[in-house]
């Protein structure tokens, strides 16, 4: 397998043309984020590290403008961008991010009761960038419609162009802790202006007479030390003054140390059953139920410190008839895996789709304790379905 390891996050500056005057530019917070997958229409994906776009899965995301300025309207919305982290791309291509027309919730959303949107080909469709790259869309035609109608904001469905229907891209979702850059709108407002000159301060009222003497009250807190002023005539006592207004905020203090690193996300890219990659050559492996001919793996790969495994993840693009395939993340040899089941880390079953892009995850966490290696491990009902297809398998390690 090829290691992925977490790339540091670079600034972004988004600029844009404003017609006259100021403006304010402020995010909208992500709300909600995930995908919907035809191959599992009954599965929610909504604690994944990606929002998956094409192969037969659509991406949902929702933000919150009710952090809005109070008033803000359509006409104060200069520009709205809705930025994408693209973290892997399994097909180039190009996508659309269409409008979300019924709700629906993070935690519950499946295929099977999705909800409606505009449509392919409703909204222009945007070119994908290299893995690694952000992807920026004005959406702003679709944020002055949800200002103007807030009950209408059920954001936005990621699906392949209508142009490009074999685009097959995975962004990074709020839940990603090994690259951590979901999804952003970024948005812009028209300003109200500078604040006028202050007013002349009022002439002094004349001073009233001296009240009788009060019970002393209670010391208050210290104040700052003013500024030695002149000595002036002694004059009789006054009446306390007003307490002055603040002063200026102090400098910026330094930024705090760096955070934990957080998990890796360790990925391979093979075809199968018998070609070779530039970095992966899969073996042929004959024990229990497996033969040479059905059961295929990676070469180790050393694991060189204690993690836990999660958010395994299967795409292959290209395998042809119905047939199945178990595939495993195995911590020992294949011979070991195939007569005894419990030394999978991690497993899940794709089911070929006369060559559309097939996808399988699994929930399943396990501790691993170094030194040991580890291995993908494809046991194929029919070599056949499989012949050539290409798989992209990765899970976090952390």
């Amino acid at each position: 397998m090829t290691v992925f390891r977490p790339l540091q996050l670079t600034a972004i500056a988004l600029a844009a043309a404003l017609a006259a005057g100021p403006a304010l530019a402020l995010d909208a917070p992500l709300a909600a984020d995930s995908h919907v997958s035809t191959s599992l229409p009954a599965s929610n994906f909504g604690a994944l590290p990606t929002v998956n776009v094409g192969g037969g899965s659509t991406g949902l995301l929702r933000f919150d403008l009710g952090t809005l300025p109070a008033a803000t309207t359509a006409a104060k919305l200069v520009k709205a961008t809705l930025v994408l982290y693209v973290n892997r791309v399994g097909v180039a291509g190009a996508i659309e991010a269409q409008t979300v027309n019924s709700p629906w919730t993070e935690a519950g959303v499946t295929q099977g009761i999705a909800p409606v949107t505009s449509g392919a080909g409703s909204v222009p469709a945007v070119a994908l960038p290299v893995a690694g790259q952000y992807l920026s869309i004005d959406v702003t035609t679709q944020v002055k419609g949800w200002i103007s109608n807030p009950s209408t904001n059920n954001g936005f469905a990621l699906a392949a162009a209508i142009s490009a229907p074999g685009t097959v891209v995975f962004f990074d979702s709020k839940e990603n802790t090994a690259t951590g850059h979901g999804a952003r709108l970024d948005l812009t407002l028209a300003d109200q202006g500078p604040a006028g000159p202050q007013g002349a301060t009022g002439a002094t009222g004349a001073q009233g007479p001296t009240g009788a003497t009060g019970p002393q009250g209670l010391s208050g807190a210290a104040g700052a030390k003013g500024a030695t002023g002149a000595i002036g005539p002694a004059g009789t006592n006054g009446t306390n003054g007003t307490n002055g207004s603040n002063g200026s905020n102090g400098a910026t203090g330094a930024t705090g140390a760096s955070g934990a690193a957080g998990g890796q996300v360790w990925s391979s890219n093979n075809l199968l059953p018998t070609k070779t990659t530039g970095l992966t050559q899969l073996v042929g492996v004959a024990s229990g139920v497996g033969t040479a001919v059905n059961s295929f793996r990676d070469p180790a790969l050393p694991l060189p410190q204690n993690c836990t495994v999660s958010n395994f993840s299967v795409l292959v693009v290209g395998a042809t008839g119905t047939s199945s395939a178990t595939v495993y993340l195995t911590t020992s040899t294949p011979a070991q895996l195939i007569s005894n089941n419990a030394a999978a880390a991690a497993s899940c079953v794709v089911t070929a789709s006369a060559g559309n892009a097939v996808t399988c995850t699994s929930a399943q966490a396990s501790v691993l304790t170094a030194p040991l290696a580890l291995s993908t491990t494809f046991l194929l009902a029919n070599v056949n379905d499989f012949n050539n297809a290409r798989a992209y398998v990765s899970f976090i390690c952390k």
